[in-house]
């Protein structure tokens, strides 16, 4: 998910970049939100970690994913710590979902 700084951010560097565009078009663009759209979807794919993964499950898929991620935290071993402390942040955001 982007931040709304982030969001900021690249909604000036397209304000920037669509004048220049403008410029060059010779007149106004009257479709610019969809020219704003793919800029900006376009930069933030670019940057590290731009890219992420919205996972859609059904109620019983989430459920299912749930109770795996629980049980296996359950009986997880002793040395992965840093292995255990992202299942936990992960285990949190699918339960808040």
């Amino acid at each position: 998910m982007v931040s709304e700084d982030r969001l900021r951010t690249l909604l000036r560097v397209a304000e920037s970049a669509h004048g220049a565009y403008e410029t060059e078009l010779g007149r106004r663009d009257e479709d610019w939100p969809a020219w704003y759209a793919q800029f900006i979807v376009a930069r933030w794919q670019e940057e590290p970690g731009g890219g992420t993964h919205e996972l859609l499950l059904d109620d019983e898929e989430h459920r299912l994913l749930q109770a795996a991620v629980h049980a296996y935290l359950d009986d997880f071993g002793h040395e992965e710590a840093e292995l255990l402390r992202r299942l936990k942040d992960l285990h949190a955001k699918v339960q808040q979902a």
